[in-house]
């Protein structure tokens, strides 16, 4: 059993319009959210063996306040190429991933990951397809779960989603 935790980065500022968007930070919500992501991945035991981060300013800072909370370094790769990627590039990365890897992480963008993420969870909990169906916020993360010894297979069949988390869920 494989798991795919992909997280869309935490909310970015518009404040400097100077930014290329490639370059823009997180704003001061998206720092909490990306801090409350963190510990949810502690409290949840969902911590990842590999996680693939965009290259983006947003999607760095969004993966420098998880592991702030994890009390370590996560295996991290920074992919440029998850900046705009669509689901296809996003899964063909992923497929590349070591066939002892257990969990792998990707914090990316949308319209991308969002669109994997659906194509991956025809199956599993009803109420968080519905919920990720409604919206993939900033800072919301899908769990999938993928049958299997690779990930070599990432097409949908032999995945099911268990958990669509949002950072207003886990707000106090």
């Amino acid at each position: 059993m494989k798991r795919l935790l992909l997280l869309r980065h935490a909310k970015s500022s518009w404040h400097d319009p100077s930014l290329a968007d490639f370059e823009r930070p997180l704003n001061q919500r998206g720092r909490a959210a990306a801090r409350m992501m963190g510990d949810y991945l502690v409290h949840k035991a969902l911590l990842p063996d590999l996680v693939l981060c965009s290259a983006a300013q947003r999607a760095r800072e969004t993966l420098a306040f998880i592991q702030d909370r994890l009390d370590g370094d996560l295996p991290a790769m920074i992919e440029k190429s998850l900046y705009e990627a669509s689901p296809a590039e996003i899964a063909g990365i992923v497929k590349k991933a070591a066939p002892g890897i257990g969990t792998v992480m990707v914090i990316g963008h949308n319209t991308g990951l969002e669109e994997l993420a659906r194509r991956l969870s025809r199956k599993g909990n009803e109420k968080a397809r519905k919920l990720m169906a409604s919206k993939y916020p900033t800072g919301a993360m899908a769990v999938i779960e993928i049958s299997g010894n690779g990930w070599s297979k990432l097409d949908g069949k032999d995945a099911s989603l268990q958990h669509f988390v949002r950072p207003r869920d886990l707000e106090d």
